[in-house]
Order: structure tokens, then C-alpha cells, then sequence
């Protein structure tokens, strides 16, 4: 059975269940390898890696006109980045920044530029390529410590 994210938060029962048929894990990081401490078959971290070929190389790294942020996620992903919103907004204040948003939904915060993209893979790496810098919140929960770092 594999585990990329601590989705065993979601259906606990499931999982032990589940896990009682297996006869290996893989996990894609330490702390869900620690996690799993009582599972008695063999257990393996397998980072799950990132194919580099679908990625540009950014050339250039002065700011145009503008500093753009980028954002992507799902819509249940949401919440996380509205906790952002002060930091967004007060950035704003000081520095001429955008928030690329690429998310099947959008949002609006007072002060801030969103300029929204719904996700799509033709899209998805040039919009990444002209983005300045990444921003991703991730409180220090047990669901955050189980997710694998490629979104980071």
C-alpha cells in the first residue's frame, strides 16, 4: 500500500483495516515512516520524484513591473491560502505584487491583484516559469508533516 499524503487522518478505520491485508508499505517520507511504527510488514520511503523535464528554466530573475507571487491548489486547499491574507495584503502595501491563483476556483482580497488561471498541464509550466515566487501554507499539523514536498 502506498502512502503520499497523511491521508489515513480522513478514514482511520480504513486504514488499519486496509493495512491488515498488506504486506508492505511505501511512504514518501520519514514522518509517515515513523507513523506506521506498528505495522509489521516491510516498510520502504519511497520519495516520489518530480520529472524536470516538463519545467523551464527561469533566465532572468529581475522583477518586471510587478512582483508575481504564485499560488496553486485545489479548491478544498482554499482555507489555507485566506490564512495568508493578511500577509498578502500588507505586501501589497509596500511592493507593486500579483497573486498568480491557478485553482479551479478563485478568491478576491481586498488590495491585492489576483490574476486566476484554471489549472490545465498546456498551461501549468509557463505560468510557473513567469512566476517570481512560490507561496504554500502549511501550518505545523500532522496532516501538513504527511504530505510529500513536491508541491512545495
Amino acid at each position: 500500500m502506498d502512502f503520499w499524503d497523511a491521508v489515513y487522518l480522513y478514514n482511520p478505520i480504513l486504514t488499519r483495516t486496509t493495512i491488515n491485508y498488506a504486506d508492505k508499505l511505501t511512504l514518501v517520507n520519514e514522518y509517515l515512516y515513523k507513523h506506521f511504527t506498528g505495522f509489521k510488514g516491510k516498510k520502504y520511503i519511497w520519495p516520489i520524484g518530480i520529472n524536470l523535464d516538463n519545467y523551464i528554466v527561469k533566465e532572468s530573475y529581475s522583477f518586471e513591473d510587478e512582483i508575481k507571487l504564485v499560488w496553486t491548489g485545489g479548491p478544498w486547499n482554499l482555507k489555507q491560502i485566506k490564512l495568508l491574507t493578511p500577509v498578502l495584503q500588507k505586501l501589497s502595501g509596500k511592493f507593486p505584487i500579483a497573486l498568480l491563483f491557478i485553482c479551479k476556483e478563485t478568491i478576491e482580497i481586498e488590495g491585492v491583484k489576483i490574476i486566476h488561471h484554471q489549472w490545465k498541464e498546456e498551461t501549468f509550466f509557463k505560468l510557473l516559469h513567469n512566476a517570481d515566487i512560490g507561496i504554500y501554507h502549511a501550518p505545523d499539523t500532522e496532516e501538513h508533516r504527511g504530505k510529500l514536498a513536491m508541491k512545495v
